[in-house]
């Protein structure tokens, strides 16, 4: 099944938080509730939670990510929709966010970093709109192979390269000519 807004608030309340050092490593942000996935590892003299998944590691597997996800806790975060459904951790919310943050065979720290940097505008946090607007364009940059990659069809959905295959094919490419022409005339 796609993956839903529950999924996406799940992960978000487990790796978000309310303190948040901005770009210039001098102003401490703060909030009542989680409200930024921090886009550093270490900045000043905070350590964001997001840091437990890799348990002191370089480099982690999709199972150790997904086991340091589960272990850390929910809270609900600021501006997502409440679920009682996200409190439970979501393997479908965890498989993609690996994938968002760089995640293949591994998970680097070193990318899981970039890769936050590039979500936050401010090079500050992840906000939740960013964060979801993010998991969306990853979901339907690659439709196909979606509901089998949040199911768990890890395998397959790296071995495809029919994306590349497809520019190449000339009835993808009619098709794209032809999205943006004008629609027959109706039957007189």
């Amino acid at each position: 099944s796609a993956l839903t807004t529950p999924d996406m608030v799940s992960i978000y309340g487990r790796l978000s938080e309310s303190t948040c050092v901005a770009e210039d490593g001098e102003t401490t942000q703060t909030a009542k509730k989680p409200k930024w996935i921090p886009a550093y590892s270490f900045r000043k003299d905070h350590v964001p939670t997001w840091m437990e998944v890799f348990a002191g590691k370089e480099s982690i597997s999709l199972a150790e990510f997904e086991e340091g996800l589960q272990a850390l806790p929910f809270a609900d975060p600021w501006h997502s929709p409440k679920s009682e459904a996200a409190q439970t951790y979501s393997q479908a919310g965890g498989r993609a966010v690996f994938a968002l943050l760089g995640g293949e065979d591994s998970l680097s720290l070193d990318t899981c970093e970039e890769k936050l940097m590039e979500l936050a505008p401010e090079n500050d946090g992840v906000t939740w709109q960013d964060f979801q607007i993010a998991l969306v364009e990853l979901g339907q940059t690659r439709s196909r192979d979606w509901d089998a990659f949040v199911d768990g069809g890890w395998e397959d959905l790296l071995e495809d390269d029919d994306w590349e295959a497809s520019k190449d094919d000339e009835g993808a490419n009619q098709l794209m000519t032809d999205v943006g022409a004008a629609p027959p005339p109706p039957p007189p």
